[in-house]
């Protein structure tokens, strides 16, 4: 019941946090875990929040299963980010909001980039949000069409999780 995104997609998030090496990235949306694998090879450090239990833990398994050893996997709202490792130096959604997270951009670092699908009038816009000397700016990436980002500073959730 769940999906995930192109690889074109994936690729388009990967590029547009112009990683070096070096950075501490939060993923909000593990699901599979196939992003997440991607992001330990290209970061020293990513900590990925997903809020359905059964998919983190299999995703848990399959980065074990694939070496990933820079990445955690914990379950909780997205929304609200994972302030016990912050700040981070990059921030990726992969789902939708109504808005940008307040506790997302409170955990980015300066210099930071936040890359996050967004609600419009029109449909959805995948966004690049950077912080640099203290000035936040954002552009558009492209149009976008994600699943709805669910939790506190999201959509609420139509049914309970298992």
């Amino acid at each position: 019941g769940q999906t995930i995104s192109q690889p074109s997609t994936q690729a388009l998030y990967l590029n547009a946090l112009n990683l070096k090496g070096h950075e501490r990235v939060l993923e909000v949306g593990t699901g599979t875990g196939y992003q997440t694998a991607l992001l330990a090879k290209l970061c020293s450090q990513v900590i990925s929040i997903e809020r359905n239990p059964t998919l983190a833990r299999s995703a848990r398994a399959t980065l074990e299963l694939a070496g990933a050893s820079a990445a955690t996997v914990v379950v909780g709202d997205g929304t609200l980010g994972w302030a016990p490792l912050g700040p981070y130096d990059a921030i990726l959604v992969a789902a939708a909001g109504p808005t940008i997270p307040q506790p997302l951009l409170e955990q980015l670092a300066d210099p930071g980039v936040l890359i996050i699908p967004v609600a419009t009038a029109q449909g959805q816009e995948l966004r690049r949000i950077t912080v640099r000397d203290g000035t936040i700016s954002a552009e558009t990436l492209k149009e976008a069409n994600f699943v709805p980002l669910t939790g506190r500073h999201g959509y609420r959730p139509t049914i309970e999780e298992p």
